[in-house]
């Protein structure tokens, strides 16, 4: 598992497959939190994303956009946009 910063709002959490897929250099699932976008589902999905990246054997990128309703709608979805650009 390794943390990524793409800028001050988002954040990543990469995790990495025990044994590789032989295209997984280019293939990657991210990972959007389904949580109504108002809870911080990030330490809860671990495990979900370590078990997806072991059964899939490609790396799984977990975005942490900012929550709502401090953050209206539709600042998770430029968030997520940010994030995906970044990857």
């Amino acid at each position: 598992i390794q943390d990524y910063h793409v800028n001050d709002n988002v954040s990543l959490r990469c995790y990495f497959p025990e044994v590789p897929h032989h295209h997984a250099d280019n293939e990657c699932i991210i990972y959007i939190s389904a949580s109504a976008f108002v809870i911080n589902r990030f330490e809860p999905s671990q495990y979900y994303c370590s078990h997806m990246a072991n059964l899939s054997g490609r790396k799984v990128f977990q975005i942490a956009h900012r929550l709502a309703p401090e953050h209206k709608f539709p600042i998770f979805l430029y968030d997520c946009y940010d994030a995906i650009q970044w990857i």
